[in-house]
């Protein structure tokens, strides 16, 4: 016989299993949002994962950061060409030649290209090892990125 309490039981765990699929997709992009707060970064998520998740925090902490580091790459490789390319408005020189322009670009994409090549290091690798602000009440976060953009 089928108890009131085996059927609740039934449907609290296959709620719970919903739940736990849905959270995975929310996690990481909170984990995400909260990594570019510069008063939390990674360190807010490996504290949070390790209360969550005592055995397994390192590991999803790591994936985390792999899949911020693919959503940069893509950013990087659909930008990164619109960001290079100086416009002829930026320049006050005069007439600006489209030969020069085309040489500007080339210098900024080997300069870049080497500088990643030299440093191996990423604009996000930078911020990510750059120390933390102090956890204050009130951040602006958005105005922190206008105001620290390069």
């Amino acid at each position: 016989m089928h108890s009131l309490d085996d059927d609740i039981v039934a449907m609290a765990m296959k709620m719970d299993d919903k739940f736990n699929k849905y959270w995975e997709n929310y996690s990481l992009v909170l984990s995400f949002a909260i990594i570019l707060d510069p008063q939390f970064k990674l360190q807010w998520v490996e504290f949070c994962f390790k209360k969550i998740y005592p055995t397994s925090f390192k590991q999803r902490a790591v994936e985390i950061n792999q899949k911020l580091h693919l959503l940069f790459e893509e950013y990087m490789r659909i930008y990164s060409s619109v960001m290079a390319k100086p416009s002829l408005e930026a320049y006050s020189l005069g007439e600006v030649t489209s030969d020069v322009v085309d040489e500007i670009y080339e210098f900024n994409r080997c300069e870049s290209e080497n500088y990643q090549c030299d440093r191996n290091t990423s604009q996000l690798d930078l911020y990510l090892n750059e120390s933390r602000l102090e956890a204050k009440e009130e951040l602006d976060v958005l105005k922190f990125w206008k105001e620290n953009r390069s």
